[in-house]
């Protein structure tokens, strides 16, 4: 009996875990035209790829600074919301303006004292 009681022990404690863990997920089902192509006649290169469940979208792309110069899906951010825009804002960092140097303006008085 003595022998046994550590088995049992071991049981329940194992049973316990298998029941306290989540079921698996299912995988995302992908219908028939989830996935559209969408594109605007009048302007050649704009070509999107549309998630119609999700309402995901991505933008056909040439990049020109890799070797081969591939097409690829680059996704286009959405912003709904204010945290939305601070998400994009924190992701992308702000634009910082040049700094640029302007002579100071003179005065028509100044120009009109100067001797010619």
């Amino acid at each position: 009996m003595l022998k046994a009681a550590p088995t049992v022990a071991f049981l329940a404690c194992a049973a316990t875990a298998a029941y306290a863990q989540e079921a698996p997920k299912p995988p995302e089902e992908v219908t028939p035209d989830r996935y559209q192509i969408v594109f605007t006649p009048d302007v050649p290169g704009d070509t999107f790829l549309l998630d119609t469940s999700s309402g995901r979208v991505w933008r056909m792309t040439h990049i020109t600074d890799l070797k081969g110069e591939p097409d690829v899906w680059m996704y286009m951010w959405r912003v709904d919301s204010e945290a939305e825009r601070t998400a994009l804002y924190t992701e992308h960092g702000k634009k910082v303006a040049p700094v640029v140097a302007v002579a100071p303006a003179k005065s028509p008085a100044a120009s009109a004292a100067k001797p010619r």
